[in-house]
């Protein structure tokens, strides 16, 4: 029996209803997969203050424990891209460290080669001669026994072995205070306690790549650890920072499998005006979302791994890092409320993970027998390296090759390609001869476009690398200032309390053109940005150049020319010619001298490097149209009454107050844009709703006019309606970066709050376009109603039975030619995303009517499995009857 049905008096259901009782609140829909953007003030939360500070005494130490097997040139790999303080300085901060961190690597090595190995990349990485740097970070080695000297007693209970055990022990437990050198174990590991358990511990395999500086990972992991609400205690506290996981992780590789982010549970938490990180509770969590511990990337407190310690000590758990890993999530499971662990459920409900990508496995080769997982890249071919050396990544012992040829991994090239898994099996090398190929080919004009000159009063204008068109109908004036500031503080970044240029930023980036387009603004928004943006190039000491269309006037901010001759910002005004937002942008367009270009509004504010992430991500990857970004939707207005909502300090109110902007400095977060990143999905989920923000796209100009850019008809959902016309033929041409791109301002003046039945209306008939079409092409019957696809995109507007009906079979039907027009391009893992998202908006529709309609059914035999759900929902629905 697949299902269970209730008709009157059914025997089952009033049974258990009757023990229920009235008090239980209806269950919350199961569809949790890809929703328009959240506004909840749930998806916000109100902490206790407890930021990471600059002054490293109020850090707590960090302990960063590495786990290598024959991989010493992985190892090598893992540990530049720590970006650490290296001898020949190529990967050290100036700037300085603000964390102390002891790096312990435990080291085994099978064979003699993979010890030289080992013994090279520890000569490679001795420290710098400078003590300041030398106090804050140390790296230490420590070699298992049986590896590096094979004639030495191996036995794991022997006080004088070196074995993985003891080892683990003392680098957990031993004292802050103590130095720890290089086969330095002592005689006795005693658990300590007290003070001494403070601290952060964090775990890294030698697979793993790092896409930001340890630094950076860790002052995240640092800052979310120490999150707690103070408003509504049993919403928890963090256990677990997870490294490896973003909103743009939707598959797992290692069990071949989907896993779909939580996104409806994700809550923001500002850790400062720039970064934050994403809290969720793994309750409602599967897969790769609920893996509390994970030595690839897991960032902990040490109290709470000493009590885990103390539970797997003596039951096998430290025969090795796999034996160990799963015997600390089995004790999780089983006594994650056991005060034996010392950690209650209540308090260590939670999880963060970062807003962007972090790390990356390179699951190429396995060098472990615990877990039988696949290879990310099974078949993957032999490498050609410089000298002729053909290389097998799956081969350790050919990787040595790698480590005596000073071949490093492409890093650049990782941080520019999507992935929707953490384990991941592309093996991209850079040549060591040419260390800035790939990002100096990145910044580099793109062949499909022509650099021209004109002279005009002693100034070359160069055709920019970037155009940023922002239409300007309201801002209001101090928003509209905020807005420019946070473009023109793109290519710089803040090193001690000053803007400091980025040379990467500013070859990518500059010259750079802002297109305003004057739509009838009448509250001073334009001047107000044109000459916030003079006070501010002034302050920056770079040059700036005002084209007025309106007036043909032109004007010049003293400043430093790039190349000696050319200015670094345009900024052009051009008047519309017909009212609406849409006809702005296409008069704006014609403007935009760049192919690639970037959207923003004059209330919303660019995230830190948001442009610089978009537009090398574009170079890299000319197969996409449009990338977009996530975004957080905020509100200015103070709302001390509701406690859920969390306050955040804007990005750049520095700056603004630097130039005289009276801009609101706090605000509250009151919804996540969290988007997908599997192109194919993306084009799915944009038949339902706009799932992409529109102030964060970056696009290439060719494509939009290719695609008869926006239609000046549509008042409100000009955006939707030009994406799926991009998408129609294309499912892969619009992707989004997991990033944290846009700050997304709602206030009392938002168009889109005024127009919002308007923009409804709009957006169902852009959908139900896009539908039919797609019905039509692949030949399918095209019976569907404006009011079907309505009650698709939301199924609370259904008003019978039939209404859900139509819908139900409308979803089928569209899925069906979705997969089949798209076969040729839609990957596996899209495919069963798909299927996914279906089961859940069918399930979403059952839920309306429940045994009354054909979606009952179809949840039915689509979700066998689901037979507890759909009997909740008919027990809740007889409370409700029995009540009323």
């Amino acid at each position: 029996m697949n299902d269970f049905s209730a008709g009157d008096g059914s025997g089952l259901v009033d049974l258990i209803a009757s023990f229920l009782g009235s008090g239980i609140d209806h269950p919350s829909s199961p569809s949790e997969l890809v929703r328009e953007p959240s506004n909840s003030p749930a998806d916000s939360l109100e902490a206790e203050s407890n930021i990471v500070g600059h002054d490293s005494q109020l850090n707590p130490p960090v302990r960063v424990v590495v786990f290598s097997k024959d991989r010493p040139w992985q190892l090598q790999q893992l540990l530049l891209t720590m970006k650490l303080p290296f001898p020949n300085g190529q990967h050290y901060s100036d700037r300085g460290s603000m964390l102390r961190v002891d790096i312990f690597v435990i080291v085994h090595s099978s064979s003699e080669e993979f010890s030289r190995g080992y013994k090279s990349v520890m000569h490679s990485t001795a420290s710098r001669d400078d003590n300041s740097i030398r106090e804050r970070w140390q790296v230490h080695f420590l070699f298992e026994q049986g590896g590096d000297d094979a004639n030495q007693n191996t036995n794991p209970d022997n006080e004088q072995s070196n074995s993985f055990s003891r080892i683990l022990k003392h680098v957990l437990t031993h004292d802050d205070e103590n130095s720890c050198h290089n086969h330095d174990i002592p005689g006795s590991l005693p658990l300590n306690t007290g003070e001494s358990n403070q601290g952060v511990i964090m775990f890294l395999t030698d697979d793993c790549l790092l896409l930001e500086p340890l630094e950076a990972i860790l002052l995240c992991a640092i800052g979310s650890l120490s999150y707690h609400d103070t408003h509504s205690p049993s919403s928890g506290s963090v256990f677990n920072f997870i490294a490896r996981l973003h909103p743009g992780i939707s598959w797992s590789q290692t069990r071949g499998v989907s896993s779909p982010p939580p996104r409806n549970q994700f809550k923001f938490y500002s850790l400062s005006s720039c970064d934050g990180v994403y809290l969720y509770s793994r309750e409602f969590a599967s897969v790769e979302w609920n893996y509390p511990f994970d030595l690839s990337g897991g960032v902990y407190c040490r109290s709470d791994i000493l009590s885990l310690l103390k539970t797997i000590e003596d039951n096998d758990g430290l025969s090795s890092p796999n034996v160990f890993e799963l015997r600390c999530n089995e004790a999780l499971k089983k006594h994650f409320s056991s005060t034996n662990l010392h950690l209650d459920s209540s308090r260590k409900s939670l999880t963060a993970i970062p807003t962007r990508p972090f790390v990356i496995i390179l699951a190429v080769n396995r060098v472990q027998e615990v877990f039988k997982v696949p290879l990310a890249s099974p078949s993957i071919t032999a490498t050609v390296i410089g000298n002729g050396h053909r290389i097998d990544p799956s081969n350790t012992y050919d990787l040595l090759k790698l480590l005596d040829n000073k071949t490093n991994l492409d890093l650049e090239r990782y941080k520019t390609t999507l992935y929707n898994t953490s384990h991941i099996g592309e093996f991209f090398l850079s040549c060591p001869s040419c260390h800035q190929s790939s990002i100096d080919s990145m910044n580099a004009d793109p062949p499909d476009q022509t650099v021209s000159s004109e002279t005009i009063i002693g100034h070359v204008l160069l055709s920019p690398k970037l155009s940023v068109l922002i239409p300007v109908n309201r801002g209001p004036p101090e928003s509209a200032a905020h807005a420019i500031i946070s473009i023109i503080l793109q290519p710089f970044e803040k090193v001690n309390n000053s803007y400091i240029l980025n040379a990467n930023s500013a070859s990518a980036l500059l010259p750079m053109q802002i297109v305003l387009v004057d739509d009838r603004c009448k509250d001073g928004s334009i001047q107000t940005m044109v000459t916030t943006a003079e006070n501010l190039v002034s302050l920056l000491k770079i040059s700036m150049r005002v084209r007025d269309f309106r007036t043909n006037t032109q004007t010049h901010s003293c400043g430093q020319l790039l190349d000696g001759e050319v200015s670094a910002i345009t900024v052009d005004i051009i008047p519309t010619l017909r009212p609406g937002v849409a006809a702005a942008l296409n008069h704006g367009l014609k403007y935009c001298q760049s192919d690639l270009v970037a959207r923003m509004d004059a209330d919303d504010i660019a995230a830190q490097n948001r442009l610089l992430t978009q537009l090398l991500f574009m170079r890299a990857n000319p197969k996409f149209d449009v990338v977009g970004t996530s975004a957080l939707i905020f509100s200015a207005q103070t709302n001390g009454d509701n406690k859920e909502m969390f306050s955040s300090t804007l990005p750049y109110c520095d700056a603004c107050l630097e130039v005289g902007v009276n801009s609101v400095q706090k605000c509250n977060v009151i919804g996540t844009s969290l988007l997908v990143s599997d192109p194919g999905f993306l084009s799915w989920s944009m038949l339902f709703s706009c799932s992409i923000p529109h102030p964060s796209v970056l696009f290439r100009k060719s494509a939009v006019e290719k695609n008869s850019c926006y239609d000046e008809n549509i008042t409100c959902c000009e955006d939707y309606d030009l994406w799926l016309r991009i998408t129609r033929n294309n499912c892969r041409s619009i992707t989004s970066i997991p990033i944290l791109g846009l700050w997304h301002r709602k206030h009392g003046q938002s168009q889109s709050i005024m127009e919002s039945a308007n923009q409804k209306n709009e957006a169902d008939l852009s959908s139900y376009k896009a539908m039919k079409l797609l019905l039509e092409t692949s030949g399918r019957e095209n019976d569907l109603s404006l009011k079907s696809v309505s009650t698709l995109r939301n199924p609370s507007r259904a008003q019978s039975p039939r209404d859900v009906d139509a819908a139900a079979l409308l979803l089928q039907n569209v899925e069906s030619a979705f997969i089949e027009l798209h076969s040729q391009c839609l990957t596996l893992e899209e495919i069963r995303l798909v299927h996914l998202d279906v089961n859940f908006r069918m399930a979403e529709l059952a839920e309306k009517f429940l045994n009354e309609s054909i979606a009952w059914k179809l949840w039915g035999e689509r979700c066998p499995n689901q037979q507890l759900e759909r009997l909740s929902l008919l027990c809740h629905s007889n409370l409700r009857k029995r009540t009323n």
